[in-house]
């Protein structure tokens, strides 16, 4: 017999009951007055109260005994290790307790423990398959442009920002606008924080649905959600970011509504077309190949000199990481060969570093996905500083002291170097000229230690010497 003064045993009692499962048990104790409040000290389960452990465990029937008998159902009340009782719900999927709650009285638009919405917390898991708990938040009222008064989230930019399709569309359906909301009054500097402070920018309807993948990105944009002025700074940046993801179906559609991949983005300073041969996998190739044709057909220029003044086949040779490794294969170089790239177009000589820097993104991040990390001060640690970031060095002023073709010599690849004699045969040039540029290739080889590529250089010299007939 328990004592009614002994409030830990009793919760215990109700602790052992709910994780086993035991509704009729969990039905007498409360029965008997214990608290459905009441919190064992030494339980094991992940949260402390008695409504979470079985929100949690999904046991719908013992939830219903424990909302009836007092349990606080109210959004999250600010504890370290908890949450809401409708917000976990919604976290799980699980929509029959989620209604439950709301038929005793959850308020529909709380905040979890993340700041989020109902509705945004079911937005944010509307990727992992919780449309039908979407829907039934909208159904019961839940606004989807309420916006917490410390943050710039809400269910819309959330739906949208985790390619949640089919909240989206639910949300079109019931003729709501997908409208930004307005920056926070205060924007505070988290107390970790290190180095530069960048204030928030309102968001914008493009940055959140191509963040939300290719399939959102194309469903606003056939939709005719989201319209494109082509010579805005969001459409170009839109378009950066497409090609860089490889998003073939959204490059197609940005170019067909005028976006001119020949203007410059406020943030991509290599050229369009490096970062469209990017393939790091065989299904990245495809969709490569696509996007680099596009990108031509719509005026995009094989020899075009960007930042810092190279060609797209000069940059690709070059190109390393923050780990001095190189970047692009032979993939990339044939796309750009078969293209018609010229491996003599003449450069200035670049040399590329490896420094240490508080502040450095991966090359191929795009605007949309380095302001995101840019803004989130958590991602801050001592364990990330300092950051390493490739930096370049000119070597030469003349614009007559290297080539894609002797660059390559300096990289040591014998595939890459294969595929430049190719593009060199159909070229062409005299004998004479040829001689001499493989003089110095083989020169070039040399002081570099790749002795390797000499017999290549030297066989294909031969057998444009003495062809056989």
């Amino acid at each position: 017999m328990i004592d009614h003064g002994d409030d830990e045993a009793q919760a215990q009692v109700l602790y052992i009951a709910i994780g086993y499962g035991w509704d009729d048990v969990v039905q007498r104790v409360l029965q008997q007055g214990f608290s459905a409040e009441g919190v064992y000290l030494h339980n094991k389960a992940r949260y402390d109260r008695p409504i979470l452990q079985a929100i949690d465990n999904g046991h719908i029937g013992i939830t219903k005994l424990l909302v009836e008998h007092g349990a606080n159902i109210q959004e999250y009340q600010g504890e370290d290790t908890e949450e809401g009782a409708l917000p976990l719900a919604i976290q799980l999927g699980n929509v029959q307790i989620a209604e439950l709650l709301i038929d005793h009285g959850a308020d529909v638009n709380c905040l979890s423990s993340r700041g989020e919405t109902a509705l945004a917390e079911a937005a944010a898991e509307g990727a992992k398959g919780s449309a039908n708990m979407f829907r039934m938040l909208l159904d019961r009222g839940a606004d989807p442009t309420k916006t917490p008064s410390h943050a710039d989230e809400n269910a819309i930019t959330r739906a949208l920002y985790f390619g949640a399709l089919n909240a989206v569309q639910a949300l079109v359906e019931r003729g709501i606008a997908l409208e930004m909301p307005p920056l926070p009054k205060r924007q505070n500097i988290h107390k970790h924080h290190r180095g530069l402070f960048y204030p928030k920018t309102p968001k914008k309807l493009i940055e959140e649905a191509f963040l939300g993948g290719e399939e959102m990105a194309e469903l606003v944009l056939d939709r005719g959600l989201l319209i494109i002025d082509p010579e805005s700074t969001e459409a170009q940046d839109g378009l950066v970011h497409a090609v860089q993801c490889r998003m073939a179906g959204v490059v197609k559609r940005l170019l067909g509504r005028g976006v001119d991949p020949k203007l410059s983005s406020t943030y991509l300073r290599p050229s369009l077309l490096v970062a469209a041969a990017y393939s790091p996998s065989t299904d990245d190739t495809i969709n490569a190949t696509a996007i680099l044709d596009m990108l031509l057909a719509h005026g995009s220029d094989i020899e075009e000199r960007s930042f810092p003044g190279m060609a797209p086949l000069y940059r690709i040779i070059v190109q390393i990481n923050a780990d001095a490794q190189w970047v692009f294969g032979q993939t990339e170089v044939r796309l750009l060969l078969e293209r018609g790239a010229d491996p003599f177009a003449e450069h200035d000589r670049w040399i590329l570093d490896v420094t240490e820097t508080r502040d450095g993104h991966a090359y191929s991040d795009s605007l949309f996905m380095n302001r995101r990390s840019l803004q989130n001060a958590k991602t801050w640690s001592d364990d990330s500083l300092p950051r390493r970031m490739v930096r370049f060095q000119r070597e030469s002023l003349s614009g007559q002291g290297d080539d894609p073709f002797l660059a390559c010599m300096r990289r040591g690849d014998k595939a890459v170097l294969k595929l430049m004699i190719d593009a060199i045969d159909r070229k062409k040039i005299p004998l004479e000229e040829l001689k001499e540029r493989l003089d110095r290739a083989q020169i070039e080889a040399t002081e570099n230690g790749n002795l390797h590529l000499l017999p290549i250089l030297e066989d294909y010299y031969w057998a444009k010497r003495y062809p056989c007939k």
